[in-house]
Protein backbone atom coordinates (compact mmCIF):
# COMPACT_ATOMS: atom_id res chain seq x y z
CA UNK A 1 0.00 0.00 0.00
CA UNK A 2 1.28 3.63 -0.81
CA UNK A 3 -0.36 6.44 1.59
CA UNK A 4 0.55 10.25 0.86
CA UNK A 5 -0.49 12.81 2.51
CA UNK A 6 1.05 16.73 1.41
CA UNK A 7 -0.17 19.06 -1.17
CA UNK A 8 1.52 17.73 -4.82
CA UNK A 9 2.11 14.47 -3.31
CA UNK A 10 1.29 11.55 -5.64
CA UNK A 11 1.39 7.91 -5.23
CA UNK A 12 3.53 7.28 -8.16
CA UNK A 13 5.38 9.23 -10.30
CA UNK A 14 6.79 8.13 -13.49
CA UNK A 15 8.22 10.75 -15.85
CA UNK A 16 10.65 11.17 -19.22
CA UNK A 17 11.49 14.80 -19.65
CA UNK A 18 13.43 16.37 -22.88
CA UNK A 19 15.45 19.25 -22.02
CA UNK A 20 14.88 22.26 -22.86
CA UNK A 21 17.00 23.90 -25.82
CA UNK A 22 19.28 27.42 -25.38
CA UNK A 23 18.58 30.05 -26.06
CA UNK A 24 20.36 32.15 -29.04
CA UNK A 25 22.49 35.39 -28.16
CA UNK A 26 21.65 39.16 -29.34
CA UNK A 27 23.44 40.53 -31.92
CA UNK A 28 24.39 44.01 -32.87
CA UNK A 29 25.91 45.43 -35.62
CA UNK A 30 26.63 49.31 -36.07
CA UNK A 31 28.77 52.22 -37.23
CA UNK A 32 29.73 56.41 -36.72
CA UNK A 33 31.21 57.67 -39.55
CA UNK A 34 31.12 59.76 -42.41
CA UNK A 35 32.39 56.82 -45.17
CA UNK A 36 30.47 54.33 -46.73
CA UNK A 37 29.60 51.65 -44.65
CA UNK A 38 27.72 48.16 -44.56
CA UNK A 39 26.43 46.67 -41.32
CA UNK A 40 25.38 43.09 -40.97
CA UNK A 41 23.68 41.75 -37.88
CA UNK A 42 22.51 37.86 -37.39
CA UNK A 43 20.66 36.91 -34.12
CA UNK A 44 21.66 33.59 -32.69
CA UNK A 45 19.50 30.53 -33.31
CA UNK A 46 17.74 29.11 -30.79
CA UNK A 47 18.51 25.11 -30.09
CA UNK A 48 15.98 22.34 -30.25
CA UNK A 49 14.85 20.68 -27.38
CA UNK A 50 15.27 17.11 -26.87
CA UNK A 51 12.78 14.17 -26.64
CA UNK A 52 11.68 12.37 -24.21
CA UNK A 53 11.42 8.44 -24.20
CA UNK A 54 8.49 6.52 -23.12
CA UNK A 55 6.86 5.63 -19.80
CA UNK A 56 5.24 2.56 -18.52
CA UNK A 57 3.64 2.11 -15.09
CA UNK A 58 2.13 -1.19 -14.00
CA UNK A 59 0.95 -1.55 -10.45
CA UNK A 60 -1.29 -4.06 -8.29
CA UNK A 61 -1.40 -2.03 -4.77
CA UNK A 62 -4.01 0.22 -3.06
CA UNK A 63 -3.11 3.55 -3.18
CA UNK A 64 -4.13 6.67 -0.92
CA UNK A 65 -3.59 10.33 -1.55
CA UNK A 66 -5.13 13.28 0.29
CA UNK A 67 -2.99 16.32 -0.30
CA UNK A 68 -4.53 18.86 -3.28
CA UNK A 69 -3.03 18.39 -6.37
CA UNK A 70 -2.25 14.72 -5.03
CA UNK A 71 -2.61 12.00 -8.43
CA UNK A 72 -2.24 8.44 -7.57
CA UNK A 73 -0.74 7.25 -10.27
CA UNK A 74 0.92 10.43 -12.71
CA UNK A 75 2.73 9.58 -15.53
CA UNK A 76 3.96 11.50 -18.10
CA UNK A 77 5.94 11.93 -21.31
CA UNK A 78 7.49 15.69 -21.84
CA UNK A 79 9.54 16.90 -24.66
CA UNK A 80 12.33 19.97 -24.08
CA UNK A 81 10.81 23.57 -25.33
CA UNK A 82 12.74 24.97 -28.11
CA UNK A 83 15.04 27.65 -27.22
CA UNK A 84 14.48 31.26 -28.31
CA UNK A 85 16.22 33.20 -31.60
CA UNK A 86 18.18 36.18 -30.24
CA UNK A 87 17.15 39.80 -31.46
CA UNK A 88 19.21 41.86 -34.23
CA UNK A 89 20.10 45.41 -34.93
CA UNK A 90 21.87 46.61 -37.75
CA UNK A 91 22.13 50.76 -37.59
CA UNK A 92 24.27 53.59 -38.47
CA UNK A 93 24.57 57.20 -37.82
CA UNK A 94 25.64 60.75 -38.87
CA UNK A 95 27.09 59.49 -42.16
CA UNK A 96 27.23 63.42 -44.18
CA UNK A 97 29.09 62.70 -47.39
CA UNK A 98 25.69 62.48 -49.60
CA UNK A 99 27.46 60.77 -51.94
CA UNK A 100 28.67 57.60 -49.76
CA UNK A 101 25.58 55.20 -49.14
CA UNK A 102 24.84 52.66 -45.90
CA UNK A 103 23.74 49.60 -45.49
CA UNK A 104 21.97 48.19 -42.85
CA UNK A 105 20.70 44.55 -42.76
CA UNK A 106 19.71 43.07 -39.83
CA UNK A 107 17.99 38.83 -39.18
CA UNK A 108 16.27 37.87 -36.62
CA UNK A 109 17.45 34.40 -34.81
CA UNK A 110 14.98 31.60 -35.68
CA UNK A 111 13.73 29.55 -33.05
CA UNK A 112 14.53 25.92 -32.09
CA UNK A 113 12.08 23.43 -32.51
CA UNK A 114 10.07 21.36 -29.54
CA UNK A 115 10.93 17.82 -28.57
CA UNK A 116 8.92 15.39 -29.53
CA UNK A 117 7.50 13.73 -26.45
CA UNK A 118 7.39 9.27 -26.04
CA UNK A 119 4.24 7.19 -25.16
CA UNK A 120 2.67 6.66 -22.19
CA UNK A 121 1.17 3.33 -21.04
CA UNK A 122 -0.77 3.14 -17.86
CA UNK A 123 -1.03 -1.05 -17.74
CA UNK A 124 -0.04 -3.17 -20.47
CA UNK A 125 -1.86 -5.14 -23.32
CA UNK A 126 -1.12 -8.22 -20.62
CA UNK A 127 -1.56 -6.85 -17.34
CA UNK A 128 -4.05 -3.95 -15.74
CA UNK A 129 -3.32 -1.72 -13.21
CA UNK A 130 -5.66 -3.23 -10.18
CA UNK A 131 -5.85 -2.19 -6.74
CA UNK A 132 -7.73 0.72 -5.33
CA UNK A 133 -6.84 4.42 -6.14
CA UNK A 134 -8.31 6.79 -3.38
CA UNK A 135 -7.37 10.32 -3.46
CA UNK A 136 -9.53 13.40 -1.06
CA UNK A 137 -8.06 16.46 -2.33
CA UNK A 138 -8.75 19.38 -4.76
CA UNK A 139 -7.18 18.52 -8.66
CA UNK A 140 -6.23 15.04 -7.47
CA UNK A 141 -6.94 12.22 -10.46
CA UNK A 142 -7.17 8.98 -9.88
CA UNK A 143 -4.68 8.39 -12.89
CA UNK A 144 -3.03 11.15 -14.94
CA UNK A 145 -1.66 9.78 -18.23
CA UNK A 146 -0.30 12.48 -20.64
CA UNK A 147 2.43 12.50 -23.61
CA UNK A 148 2.93 16.13 -24.31
CA UNK A 149 5.50 17.73 -27.39
CA UNK A 150 7.72 20.52 -26.40
CA UNK A 151 6.63 24.11 -27.28
CA UNK A 152 8.84 25.61 -30.08
CA UNK A 153 11.03 28.38 -29.97
CA UNK A 154 10.30 32.20 -30.71
CA UNK A 155 11.78 33.48 -32.99
CA UNK A 156 13.99 37.14 -32.42
CA UNK A 157 13.24 40.68 -33.60
CA UNK A 158 14.97 42.64 -35.71
CA UNK A 159 15.42 46.69 -36.23
CA UNK A 160 17.70 47.62 -38.79
CA UNK A 161 17.67 51.82 -39.54
CA UNK A 162 20.12 54.81 -39.84
CA UNK A 163 20.28 58.81 -39.12
CA UNK A 164 21.78 59.98 -41.99
CA UNK A 165 22.32 61.84 -44.98
CA UNK A 166 23.86 59.65 -47.37
CA UNK A 167 21.59 56.84 -49.35
CA UNK A 168 21.04 54.33 -47.68
CA UNK A 169 19.61 50.54 -47.62
CA UNK A 170 17.51 49.17 -44.52
CA UNK A 171 16.39 45.25 -44.96
CA UNK A 172 14.80 43.80 -41.86
CA UNK A 173 13.62 39.86 -41.29
CA UNK A 174 12.31 39.07 -38.17
CA UNK A 175 13.18 35.36 -37.34
CA UNK A 176 11.06 32.57 -37.32
CA UNK A 177 9.63 30.38 -34.83
CA UNK A 178 10.07 27.16 -34.44
CA UNK A 179 7.44 24.38 -34.59
CA UNK A 180 5.96 22.54 -31.92
CA UNK A 181 6.86 18.42 -30.96
CA UNK A 182 4.35 15.65 -31.81
CA UNK A 183 2.63 14.25 -28.39
CA UNK A 184 2.70 10.14 -28.90
CA UNK A 185 0.57 7.12 -28.41
CA UNK A 186 -1.20 7.37 -24.37
CA UNK A 187 -3.24 4.18 -23.72
CA UNK A 188 -4.37 3.00 -20.50
CA UNK A 189 -5.43 -0.44 -19.30
CA UNK A 190 -7.17 -0.50 -16.04
CA UNK A 191 -9.54 -3.09 -13.23
CA UNK A 192 -8.66 -0.24 -10.50
CA UNK A 193 -11.56 0.64 -8.00
CA UNK A 194 -10.98 4.41 -8.68
CA UNK A 195 -12.45 6.71 -6.08
CA UNK A 196 -11.90 10.65 -6.28
CA UNK A 197 -13.82 13.16 -3.51
CA UNK A 198 -12.37 16.71 -4.28
CA UNK A 199 -13.29 19.03 -6.76
CA UNK A 200 -11.36 18.83 -10.48
CA UNK A 201 -10.41 15.68 -9.33
CA UNK A 202 -10.82 13.36 -12.87
CA UNK A 203 -10.91 9.68 -12.44
CA UNK A 204 -9.02 8.83 -15.41
CA UNK A 205 -7.27 11.39 -17.35
CA UNK A 206 -5.39 10.47 -20.52
CA UNK A 207 -4.32 12.79 -22.88
CA UNK A 208 -1.80 12.99 -26.09
CA UNK A 209 -1.17 17.17 -27.28
CA UNK A 210 1.54 18.93 -29.27
CA UNK A 211 3.45 21.31 -28.46
CA UNK A 212 2.48 24.84 -29.65
CA UNK A 213 4.88 26.71 -32.41
CA UNK A 214 6.64 29.34 -31.35
CA UNK A 215 6.20 33.09 -32.36
CA UNK A 216 7.91 34.85 -35.62
CA UNK A 217 9.59 37.76 -34.39
CA UNK A 218 8.73 41.45 -35.68
CA UNK A 219 10.62 43.45 -37.70
CA UNK A 220 11.49 47.29 -38.44
CA UNK A 221 12.95 48.79 -40.89
CA UNK A 222 13.48 52.61 -41.32
CA UNK A 223 15.81 56.00 -41.53
CA UNK A 224 15.56 59.14 -40.95
CA UNK A 225 17.36 62.69 -41.95
CA UNK A 226 17.95 62.56 -45.81
CA UNK A 227 18.20 65.71 -47.72
CA UNK A 228 16.07 65.98 -51.50
CA UNK A 229 17.46 63.90 -53.71
CA UNK A 230 18.99 61.18 -51.97
CA UNK A 231 17.54 57.28 -52.26
CA UNK A 232 16.54 55.39 -49.72
CA UNK A 233 15.34 51.78 -49.42
CA UNK A 234 13.49 50.33 -46.65
CA UNK A 235 12.29 46.71 -46.40
CA UNK A 236 11.06 45.00 -42.73
CA UNK A 237 9.14 41.68 -43.16
CA UNK A 238 7.47 40.08 -40.57
CA UNK A 239 8.21 36.20 -39.89
CA UNK A 240 5.67 33.62 -39.69
CA UNK A 241 5.29 31.34 -36.60
CA UNK A 242 6.00 27.67 -36.87
CA UNK A 243 3.46 25.31 -36.88
CA UNK A 244 1.50 23.44 -33.97
CA UNK A 245 2.90 20.15 -33.18
CA UNK A 246 0.87 16.70 -33.80
CA UNK A 247 -1.35 14.93 -30.92
CA UNK A 248 -1.09 11.53 -30.77
CA UNK A 249 -4.08 8.46 -30.05
CA UNK A 250 -5.28 7.59 -27.16
CA UNK A 251 -6.95 4.32 -26.02
CA UNK A 252 -8.54 3.71 -22.87
CA UNK A 253 -9.73 0.28 -21.28
CA UNK A 254 -11.43 -0.02 -18.08
CA UNK A 255 -13.37 -2.21 -16.34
Amino acid sequence: MIVTAGAGAHGIFAQSLGGGGGDGGFSIAGSVTKKSSVNLSLGGFGDGGGDSNNVTVLSSTDIHTSGTQSHAIFAQSLGGGGGNGGFSIAGSLFSTDSQNPTIDASVGGFGGGGGSAGEVHVGSADEAVSGGLFTFGQGSYGIFAQSLGGGGGNGGFSVAGGVNKSPSVNFSIGGFGAGGGDGKLVTVNSDALISTLGDDAHGLFAQSLGGGGGNGGFSVAGSGSAPAGNVKARIGVDAAAGGDGAGGGVAVKSA
